[in-house]
């Protein structure tokens, strides 16, 4: 897959314009970030990347109740944030695609919030899809959103992206309040978001070659376990993926615990600075 940097300060420039008042940036820039799985990330020098895996640990405390080993990176930009998880499971073949139920998928979304419910302590709703389960075979991306309430909070939206890759994908979550998240944007930003992660040398999706481990499940497998839907003969090892980490439900994150997260990262700033 091809990584451009106009992709990269294309996510940036929609983003910004999604916040009321905000006008076009200078071209700003980009620095590279190597993570623990070999593969880049590029994004602006303003935005905060984290990869220290003692402080994603906290994050990852605070947000789902536990420690989850496979988040790699924390990317924040002022009115969002992103999460990147890796997993290592095989090639994910994509023929599978075509059997997905969107409805199915939610009606088991919709019964999932309710036992998040009872872990937060308060209700999770689901409202709507913001985008469907949408597959981009050329570029070897999947991606949805949803737009959920938690309590009595702002509605936020939950973008999830699975990059697949040769040996495994990186799925990437952005949380974004619905009333700041550029609806009409959402699919260029998904992609955007893909665009600016870069597998490792010879780890991207086309590089797979006979003898590589192949998933158990495919694409479609994948994103109906993320959503608590049973499909397909891969379901099991699709499921144990989502049940082996503590983010549960699409890494569904309330507004409260990443506004949390943000004041503890600039306080956390401002006594290293001292």
């Amino acid at each position: 897959m091809i990584r451009t940097l106009a992709t990269v300060l294309g996510l940036a420039l929609a983003l910004q314009f999604a916040a009321p008042g905000l006008t076009a940036p200078a071209q700003a820039a980009v620095t590279t970030y190597t993570l623990k799985n070999g593969a880049t990330l590029s994004a602006d020098e303003a935005d905060q990347v984290i990869l220290d895996q003692e402080t994603l640990d906290q994050i990852s405390v605070e947000v789902a109740g536990g420690v989850d080993p496979t988040l790699e990176a924390y990317w924040a930009r002022p009115d969002h944030e992103v999460y990147f998880n890796h997993e290592e499971v095989g090639y994910v073949k994509m023929d599978d695609w075509e059997d997905l139920d969107i409805d199915e998928l939610w009606d088991s979304y919709v019964e999932g919030s309710k036992a998040q419910s009872k872990q937060f302590g308060y209700e999770v709703t689901p409202l709507r899809w913001v985008i469907q389960p949408t597959l981009n075979r050329e570029k070897a991306v999947a991606y949805y959103a949803i737009e959920l309430k938690f309590g009595d909070t702002e509605p936020v939206v939950n973008l999830v992206i699975y990059d697949f890759g040769r040996f495994g994908y990186e799925e990437m979550t952005l949380v974004q309040e619905t009333s700041r998240f550029p609806v009409a944007d959402a699919e260029a930003i998904a992609t955007g978001i893909a665009g600016a992660y870069a597998f490792g040398p010879q780890a991207d999706y086309g590089d797979f070659q006979e003898g590589d481990v192949v998933a158990a499940t495919g694409a479609a497998g994948l994103i109906a376990a993320s959503l608590g839907a049973k499909f397909g003969k891969g379901f099991i090892f699709a499921a144990l993926i989502f049940l082996k980490k503590f983010w549960f439900l699409l890494l569904a994150i309330p507004a409260l615990g990443w506004k949390w997260i943000r004041g503890w990262l600039g306080g956390r700033s401002g006594e290293e600075a001292a």
